[in-house]
């Protein structure tokens, strides 16, 4: 690399021309190359300067070594804080407006589609036509309006402690289409599923714990225009449990991993888990395995893949019935798994008398 010129901008960061042609640029920070551009690209050039000056160059070393004003740098640097790269690219201005939403409607509108664009469409076109059609999942469209839609709302940059909660929503969104499912059944009251997915995250196990965490930030991580305050919580639980759809739900959910393969059709592997009642009500007994005796509950028979991941589940009075849970299985996903799975079950089933109750029932199946 043969360079003509090379100028120190401070704190051991450097540029040079490279070559004959004054327009190739090599930004260094120390020995290290960070960028090498062609200074005639605008695009590129004011990545160069605001790097540069975020790693440590002096701003006015940087000005005269590239024969540009101090100004056009802070400029440069003002337009990244409020807009980020999008607002280099697009040349978006913060004397015009700080909303990012307003400068994206102005551009897209003035610029004016080539033919390059319109071949690339056609050829994205024929590509989805040339695809064999995707799986239709029992999913109705969302009776949620765009302004109710989470993330509607834009925000500068602000600190928040549950950034991490990115990690949850990012997946859930777009990889298992999560939100249109649960907004389908509840519409705008499927902000509370975005609620329960933060308690999960935390591991808050009651809505009273909310009170211990900051509602404004988790409206503003998870997209919502209400904070998630105890009262308005337990407002929408009261609405989503008048709807009756929660089974509804849970069975499009199961059906959805099934056909997506989230979870495994080898091996499915059935418990009992008590759930137990301390309230005033008398409910049905189950028993206790810890404590060894009967007590007031219910019991939760979960189904699992060879990986742990919950295939179904079902919460019944008392002391549930595995046996007739694993036929009830079986005739439930009979037509998605045509071909059967290997159910496993604990020593519950055990015995001469219950083995020759599911081989019957076996038998029954083949015929």
């Amino acid at each position: 690399m043969h360079i003509n010129n090379k100028y120190n901008l401070g704190n051991y960061i450097s540029i040079a021309f490279i070559g004959d042609n004054p327009n190739y640029i090599v930004l260094f920070n120390g020995n290290e190359i960070v960028k090498y551009i062609n200074f005639t690209d605008k695009v590129a050039k004011k990545l160069l300067i605001t790097e540069a000056v975020e790693i440590g160059a002096t701003k006015t070393k940087l000005a005269s070594s590239l024969n540009i004003s101090r100004q056009t740098i802070d400029n440069y640097l003002d337009i990244k804080k409020h807009f980020g790269v999008e607002g280099l690219v697009h040349s978006y201005s913060p004397r015009e407006s700080k909303n990012t939403q307003t400068h994206r409607q102005d551009s897209s509108t003035a610029r004016e589609k080539g033919n390059k664009v319109r071949e690339l469409e056609e050829v994205k076109k024929a590509k989805r036509d040339a695809q064999p059609n995707q799986l239709q999942l029992p999913i109705e469209e969302p009776p949620v309006e765009e302004s109710q839609q989470p993330y509607q709302k834009e925000h500068a940059w602000t600190y928040n402690r549950y950034a991490g909660m990115f990690a949850y929503i990012i997946m859930l969104i777009t990889q298992y289409d999560w939100l249109r499912l649960v907004q389908s059944f509840y519409g705008p009251i499927a902000n509370l599923f975005l609620v329960f997915l933060f308690m999960v995250a935390r591991n808050i196990r009651s809505i009273e714990q909310l009170k211990n965490e900051r509602v404004g930030e988790i409206a503003s991580i998870l997209g919502i225009l209400e904070k998630p305050s105890r009262k308005k919580v337990r407002s929408w639980l009261s609405q989503a449990i008048s709807y009756g759809h929660a089974k509804h739900l849970l069975n499009t959910l199961f059906l959805y991993q099934i056909r997506t393969g989230i979870v495994g059709l080898w091996l499915w592997f059935t418990d009992n888990h008590l759930l137990t009642y301390t309230g005033q009500n008398r409910v049905h007994k189950s028993y206790n395995t810890q404590r060894r005796l009967m007590v007031p509950g219910q019991t939760n028979m979960v189904t699992t893949d060879q990986t742990g991941r919950i295939v179904d589940f079902e919460i019944q009075e008392g002391k549930g019935d595995i046996r007739q849970r694993l036929f009830d299985l079986s005739h439930k996903w009979k037509q998605e798994v045509p071909q059967g799975t290997v159910m496993v079950f604990d020593r519950e089933v055990y015995g001469a008398k219950q083995f020759d109750h599911i081989g019957k029932f076996q038998e029954s199946c083949r015929s």
